[in-house]
Parts: C-alpha cells; structure tokens; sequence
C-alpha cells in the first residue's frame, strides 16, 4: 500500500522510488503498530454488542455479518454487488463508535475492504452525500478520528484519508491542516516512537502522490520543520531515509520547492551526507538537493550551491565520482551533476557570498571571513543591503542558546561590522542587539562572554579600562 513509486514524470523512475518498499530493517508498513491487525482479524465480533449500540441498523449488521464470515472470493462479489451497503454503515461505525478494541477491528474491516477492492474507495463520497447532516465532507468520519487514543486507529485512518486525496477526493485546508498536525506529531527523533514515525512519513509519501499536496507540504512551516527535526545522523536510518523520500518526491514540484524557505532543508541534508550514511541514504539526499537547484530560481539555487560549498560537499562529490569498481548509476549521475555546477559556482564566487550562505544556512562556524580584517573593510557596509536583511539574520543568532558557537561567531560578527561602520552602533542598538550582546557578558560559557565583552568595548565609548580588565581575565582564563 505504502512507498509505492509516485505516478508522476518519467523523471521520478529511478530505483530509490521501486524499491522503496524495502527497508533496513523490514517493511516499514510491518511494525508494533500495524501487525497489530493479524490478531484483530482473528478475533470474533460480538456482533450481540454492536447492535445494542443502535449505531446502525439490523439489516446491516446481519450484512456485516455475513460478510465477515464469507472467503475472500465470495467478500469480493459481496462488494462487486453490495459494496454501497456494506460500506454504509462501517462508516457509520467509525465516526461513532468509542470502545478502542471495537473501533481497532472496523478499521481494520475497512482496510481489508481496500484491499481486496481498491476502487471501493470511490463509493467513500456516495455514502457521505446521502447523510450531509452528518457527514459535512468524504473526510468527516475520518479526520475527526486522527486523534484516536489507539495509535493503530489513528494510522489506519490516515491511510484511508491519504487514499481518499489520491482517489480524486478534494480535500478542505482544514481539514488538510488536521491531517499535517496528526503526522508531525507522530514524527520524532525518540527511538521510542520509532515505528509511529515511520508510519506516518509511509501516510506522508502517499499523498504527495498528488501533485497539488507537495506544495501544500511545503507551505506548512511546521510540518517542514517536523522534517527537518528528523533529518540528523542521529536519527535511526530508515526515518531519515523516509523523510528525505517525501522531500525528494516533493521536490519535483518547482512551485513546492519556491514555496519554502530551502536552506534550513538543505543544510540538514548536507549534514546527512557528510556523516557518510548506508549508500540508499545518500542516493536520495542528492536526489532532493539537485532537484532543489534545478528548480529553484537562478540566484537562490546559486545561493544553494554556495551553501554546498562551504558546507564541503564538492570534496565529497569528487570523491564519489573517482570510485573504482561497481557503483550505483544514479548516484554516479547525481555526483557528476554536482562537480560541475559546484565547480562552476566556485569559479565565480567571492568570500562574500560564501559568508551570505553560511549566515543564510542556519549555523555559523569559524570560517576564515570571520577573522579576516580584510574582509570586513571590503564588505560591513554590505550587511546593510536591502534593509539590512542580512544583519538582521545575523542577529537572530543571538538567540540560538542551543548553539554556542553561533551565538560567539554572530557576536564577533557584530563587533566586527562595527569596528567597520562607524553607524552601525546606532543600527545594532535598533535591532535590539546591543542589549542582547550586554546580556550575554553574563554567560556561562567562556566563548560566547569572551566575544560579548570584546563586542561591548566596540559598541560603548565609556568604561574602557574596566571591560579591558574583564577581557583580559577571560582570555587568560
């Protein structure tokens, strides 16, 4: 059901997408959670119990019944004939019914119906015409129960709404919305929500099937940031790899791909590549970022490809491509793709715009533009383009607490620019970075309340001899 290859450009048949229903460690739609379905199918219905819920009638639960005890020949020419009427009122059980161990075996119904009959999805929007009172939309039933207390309800029902999308079925931004917040809180890093988050990246890679879903993907900044969270090397395997297969799939849309802001995406893959991962890892990470730079507009893909860069990744492509013996083709393709516009980029690019991309990407290190004095004579005044865009990005690193060096290397950024624009004090002071950078004196760690008393000297005329004095204790500390 799950990771079958995207119906989409022959662009997208390359062996990661036919053989993406395999695993490092076995079928992603085979875990604690779904094998859960093979005792619910050996249960026996109190179908007693049903009917005193009043939730449907006598007629359709003798239907159900019936259906329940037939073969798997014999369910098939029930649904061939009568597939309305034993669809009917399973969906009335599933928007009604609260007992966990009843609702686990409807859907559980639902999904063999699927299976032994995948066009029976297309009555879905028949059955919920014909009670609008009840039903507002095909997904009503549905959505609602996304936050089921039974984690195998909730991710049998998502695979009912994301074949429901790929059907034809239009789905509302709410309701779209709903289904978005239940995946990205069953997306986690926790090796103890290992196999919840496989099975929702599994839901996610269905429905961008649909072309129109990978840009509504893309616009909800939080379930791309819920991507981006798993996208590190300490994150099992196959959840990296499921989540770099939505963003590849994803990619493919030139609209999904301008819809978002790509660096913090595109540095987290350049992580993943860097720690060298399983060889199917890797194929997929320059999968989505050579889609990224083919799509994107010419500077902001030059923008990318600048990150690579200072990210170190040419070294990496070049080494791929000098491989001796049996390599994988695409990833072959991929790395010759990348040694020449990389070497291209780098051909044209100045120290500037390498420390554009690396403010841009989301982390800061000690290049050697942060310490050229050179550098900043040529280029402070450039920090106040376009509104000064990129000192205002500078700043907001000011606030990473989870990255000291970022936050030492844009305090000594600030210092620096400066030191090199005698207005940039006054600018500093409006963007709330000198209180900040006061703030930071006080630091627990030694670099960043090194480069905050340094910075401070710089920003203030006054007191010079005691923060020189602190300066001093600090570096001989």
């Amino acid at each position: 059901f799950f990771f079958a290859p995207p119906k989409s450009t022959l662009q997208m048949n390359r062996t990661t997408s036919t053989t993406a229903t395999s695993s490092i460690d076995g079928d992603p739609t085979s875990n604690a959670i779904l094998d859960k379905r093979f005792a619910l199918r050996a249960k026996s219905m109190k179908w007693s119990t049903l009917s005193k819920l009043n939730i449907v009638g006598e007629d359709s639960i003798k239907l159900l019944q019936r259906f329940h005890d037939a073969d798997a020949k014999n369910k098939t020419t029930m649904l061939e004939n009568q597939g309305l009427e034993v669809l009917t009122p399973l969906i009335d059980l599933v928007n009604n019914i609260s007992s966990v161990d009843m609702s686990e075996y409807i859907v559980t119904v639902v999904d063999d119906i699927f299976e032994l009959d995948p066009n029976i999805v297309d009555l879905i929007p028949t059955v919920v015409e014909q009670q609008p009172e009840k039903y507002p939309t095909p997904f009503s039933p549905f959505i609602k129960r996304l936050d089921h207390p039974s984690a195998y309800v909730t991710h049998q029902v998502a695979r009912i709404v994301v074949t429901l999308v790929n059907s034809g079925v239009s789905i509302n931004d709410d309701e779209l919305s709903a289904f978005f917040r239940w995946a990205r809180t069953q997306i986690s890093t926790e090796s103890e929500r290992l196999h919840a988050s496989k099975l929702a990246l599994s839901s996610l890679s269905v429905l961008i099937r649909n072309p129109a879903m990978r840009v509504k993907l893309m616009k909800n900044g939080d379930m791309v940031r819920a991507l981006v969270s798993v996208l590190a090397p300490s994150t099992h395997v196959q959840v990296v790899y499921q989540a770099l297969f939505v963003l590849w799939v994803t990619s493919f849309s030139e609209e999904a791909v301008r819809a978002v802001n790509i660096h913090p995406l595109v540095l987290s893959t350049t992580m993943i590549i860097l720690e060298a991962p399983k060889e199917k890892v890797m194929r997929m990470a320059f999968g989505f970022l050579k889609n990224v730079v083919v799509n994107l507009e010419e500077d902001k893909s030059i923008q990318v490809q600048t990150l690579l860069i200072s990210h170190k990744i040419l070294p990496v492509v070049e080494n791929i491509t000098k491989m001796s013996g049996e390599q994988d083709e695409e990833l072959m393709e991929d790395a010759d793709f990348f040694v020449e516009k990389l070497r291209g980029c780098f051909e044209h690019m100045s120290s500037f715009d390498e420390y554009v991309a690396e403010v841009r990407s989301g982390k800061l290190e000690w290049s050697p533009v942060h310490r050229s004095q050179r550098f900043w004579r040529e280029n402070a005044v450039k920090l106040n383009n376009n509104k000064h865009e990129l000192l205002k990005s500078i700043v907001i690193y000011l606030d990473k607490q989870n990255d000291p060096e970022s936050v030492a290397i844009a305090i000594h950024d600030c210092g620096e620019y400066v030191s090199n624009y005698p207005f940039g004090r006054k600018i500093l002071e409006e963007l709330g970075a000198k209180t900040k950078i006061m703030m930071l004196m006080e630091h627990e760690n030694a670099a960043i309340k090194y480069e905050a008393l340094i910075t401070v000297q710089k920003m203030i005329s006054d007191n010079w001899e005691f923060l020189g004095q602190q300066t001093n204790k600090i570096a001989s500390d």
